[in-house]
């Protein structure tokens, strides 16, 4: 009997274990995580929304064509009225206006630059936001699926256990057990039955924590497949969000002098009008014309508003600097601490991985002695919690090195 569940353990330890149940995989969570981020949906609109931003500023370069007219009569009567030097009595006019920006070309230029700078700022931000949320839910997946394997593993021991103890009670009638044989067993299917009511609580509530997170409104508990995740190669700096950001923002500080150079160049702008200005209504028709004209503004001081301006613009590159040197020593002291993590981690799954080996060895051993009948029953359930204890530390050293990978996968 004792060989048969010893069998049975190690069936159990070595094989992939499942619920009945609908099966999950981190693509799944990673993917519904990025359909309802509404931070991403703000920004992916913001993307689009700049399209619309480059033909306004476009329409604003074309001649602008708009018409006016006023019908405006200012009755005089003894001492009241207005002087009719100022009002001519009324005003009745019908015009069509045309002006144009001259000189444009530049300016133009420069702010459509500016634009594309700010989408590429849109850009950068979206690429960091979907770049952490991957990276959050990767965490939250792993932390989840370690408590699912934790239930799995319970699950099937308590199945075995409890099935077994109908027979062990019979053996223990018959003699071959003592009663006290029987009470250490009972005592471990009730320590297994704790573990798998706990485990299970804390498995439903990370994946609940994971279902919010991603906006899953889903009441079923899934099976989590198993999570493969490799480490990428060494990750280049420059190709980081936060470094992505910190150029965007040197491209800013430069647009935005442009754009203050720009409100100190000289402006010219053309304007034509055509149709009828009079004082009389009767009249309008003796009084249909046209105008053109040109309108020149050249700003000459400001009270150093723009040196200010610059001196603003310059603390802000001298910002950016500093964070972006900073960046770059936090970035690689990041990548260094968790590679050092990363190989202790390593080096502690062989260790384990040697207990383990160690521990097969002697469950070997009691296969052999089982057949002879030379096991004590309390002796073998002591072996079977001490080989249980070893394999949940080898299960969290190995979801632990998964987490080091995705935090050096996804390191900002």
């Amino acid at each position: 009997m004792l060989k048969k569940i010893l069998n049975l353990y190690l069936l159990l330890t070595f094989t992939s274990l499942k619920l009945n149940g609908q099966s999950q995989n981190i693509t799944y969570f990673i993917d519904e995580g990025q359909r309802n981020s509404p931070l991403l949906k703000e920004y992916d609109n913001l993307i689009r929304s700049q399209a619309s931003d480059s033909l306004i500023l476009m329409a604003e370069y074309k001649p602008q064509v708009s018409a006016t007219s006023q019908a405006m009569y200012a009755p005089v009567t003894n001492h009241f009225g207005y002087d009719s030097a100022i009002t001519n009595g009324g005003n009745y006019s019908a015009l069509v206006n045309i002006t144009q920006t001259l000189l444009n070309r530049n300016a133009k230029k420069i702010k459509l630059n500016n634009l594309s700078v700010l989408n590429q700022a849109l850009n950068v931000n979206f690429k960091i936001t979907a770049t952490e949320l991957k990276k959050n839910i990767t965490t939250l997946y792993l932390d989840a699926f370690s408590d699912y394997s934790k239930l799995l593993f319970n699950k099937q021991l308590f199945d075995l256990l409890k099935k077994e103890e109908s027979s062990i009670e019979q053996l223990v009638m018959r003699g071959v057990y003592m009663q006290t044989d029987l009470m250490n067993l009972k005592i471990a299917i009730k320590t297994v039955e704790i573990s798998l009511k706990k485990s299970n609580i804390e498995y439903k509530n990370k994946l609940s924590v994971l279902n919010q997170f991603c906006g899953i409104n889903d009441t079923i508990t899934p099976e989590l497949e198993n999570p493969k995740i490799e480490l990428t190669n060494f990750p280049d700096i420059n190709a980081s969000p936060i470094m992505m950001r910190l150029t965007t923002d040197s491209l800013q500080n430069i647009s935005a002098q442009q754009l203050v150079s720009l409100g100190y160049r000289p402006k010219l702008t053309a304007f034509a009008d055509a149709g009828f200005n009079a004082i009389n209504p009767n009249d309008f028709t003796k009084h249909l014309g046209t105008s053109i004209g040109l309108n020149f503004a050249l700003p000459i001081y400001d009270g150093n508003l723009r040196k200010q301006k610059f001196n603003k613009i310059k603390l802000e590159e001298n910002t950016r600097l500093n964070n972006k040197s900073f960046y770059i020593g936090q970035f690689n002291q990041q990548f260094f601490n968790l590679s050092n993590q990363l190989t202790l981690t390593n080096d502690l799954i062989s260790t384990i991985e040697s207990q383990v080996n160690e521990q097969e060895k002697l469950m070997r051993l009691y296969k052999i002695e089982i057949e002879q009948g030379l096991v004590k029953f309390m002796d073998f359930i002591n072996t079977l919690n001490s080989y249980s204890s070893t394999v949940y530390s080898l299960k969290e050293a190995k979801m632990d090195r998964l987490q080091l990978i995705n935090q050096m996968n996804y390191l900002k």
